[in-house]
């Protein structure tokens, strides 16, 4: 499942997908055995441009989407991963449903798999690989050499702002 997507599936499969900042929310319900995986990368929607993107709209459409498929409400049980995004629990206990399973937070990304029939989700932490060690590595070597930075601006404020942040 790729960024913005959501599935509900009533035959029995495995969903999948990876995760680094983002968000996915499995939901199940044990007596239809059905389930279903969206993967999300905001919490919230921004302005008028609702879409899977966004945490609010996407765990709303997951559930919608169960119902459709004959899942009650009353019976899912949900598990949040990836990124360290409570308000994607705090929108699941608002619509009373409840997490039995979290994996959040922490600096590695995540394969998460969906058994759709049993409601078992394996959540595997990805090791970096050397070239990624080595690029991130890069940089804080960088950070060690002094370097001077000139900020031109008309703006007093904007200068502020700009030399702060640097």
């Amino acid at each position: 499942m790729l960024p913005g997507e959501l599935g509900y599936f009533k035959e029995p499969s495995l969903v999948s997908t990876v995760l680094g900042f983002c968000v996915a929310i499995s939901v199940y319900d044990p007596i239809a055995k059905t389930g279903g995986l969206n993967h999300y990368l905001l919490p919230e929607e921004e302005g008028n441009h609702p879409g899977g993107k966004f945490g609010t709209y996407a765990i709303k459409a997951l559930v919608k989407e169960a119902m459709l498929n004959g899942a009650l409400p009353s019976r899912l049980v949900a598990g949040v991963y990836g990124g360290a995004n409570t308000k994607a629990k705090e929108l699941l206990r608002q619509l009373k449903i409840p997490v039995r399973h979290a994996d959040v937070g922490g600096p590695l990304a995540r394969r998460i798999t969906l058994n759709t029939q049993t409601g078992q989700v394996e959540s595997m932490k990805m090791q970096p690989s050397q070239e990624q060690v080595a690029l991130r590595e890069k940089p804080q070597r960088k950070a060690r050499n002094k370097l001077g930075v000139l900020v031109v601006d008309d703006s007093s404020m904007v200068r502020n702002i700009v030399t702060r942040a640097i």
